[in-house]
């Protein structure tokens, strides 16, 4: 079934320092963060809860995420501790 919300397309890269990087989006910005976590709460605010693309870079490792609207899916496991 089509949605008709637009799907945004997130880029999201760990460079060798852990540092992460998000690019794309509406708002087509450039921004970094200390972990994954950040970076993908940056994206569902950027993007609305919108339905999206999510690729994620690192350590030679490609992953292609599509989140419905609402992003029902979870991309990453919480903090141990938290």
């Amino acid at each position: 079934m089509a949605s008709s919300a637009p799907q945004h397309r997130f880029s999201i890269t760990c460079d060798d320092t852990g540092n992460w990087t998000l690019e794309g989006g509406p708002q087509h910005r450039h921004r970094c963060f200390a972990d994954l976590p950040a970076a993908l709460d940056c994206a569902k605010h950027d993007g609305d809860l919108a339905p999206a693309m999510i690729e994620l870079r690192v350590s030679g490792l490609y992953a292609c995420i599509h989140q419905d609207q609402g992003w029902p899916q979870r991309v990453c496991a919480p903090r141990r501790g938290a």
